[in-house]
């Protein structure tokens, strides 16, 4: 017999596809930051630097874009004032949650392998589950 807990580790991507493009997000900030910075749609995107290769160096770029440089890498920026934290680490993602649940405004996007955190003043607490590229 399977135990819950495996079934919803499995079944974890197929609830999280349909959010991945902004299907059901109600947040017009939330759904923007998902389809310009996190899955962005059409084509190529044209990027100043030739070395950006892979799926997840293409996207830290486009959230330091969006966020005007102000991005923190957490925790090891923990103590700075950054309006968008990057969390790479699986381990501490929980405490970036938790930060983040305690802050009370933003949207925290939750992949498997990393998570976005933007602290934007006005937007309600929102926790996404999205598909972010693998480390």
């Amino acid at each position: 017999m399977t135990s819950p807990g495996i079934i919803r580790r499995l079944t974890a991507p197929l609830r999280r596809a349909w959010r991945t493009r902004g299907f059901g997000v109600h947040s017009p900030f939330a759904y923007g930051y998902l389809n310009s910075v996190i899955r962005p749609r059409g084509g190529a995107r044209y990027y100043a630097e030739d070395r950006l290769h892979g799926a997840r160096a293409r996207l830290l770029y486009r959230v330091g874009v969006e966020a005007r440089g102000s991005v923190g890498e957490w925790p090891a920026d923990r103590g700075r004032p950054c309006a968008t934290y990057v969390c790479l680490s699986r381990n501490d993602i929980p405490s970036l949650e938790t930060f983040a649940r305690d802050h009370g405004v933003g949207v925290l996007f939750v992949g498997r392998h990393m998570a976005i955190y933007c602290c934007r003043e006005g937007i309600p607490p929102l926790r996404l589950n999205v598909w972010l590229p693998r480390r």
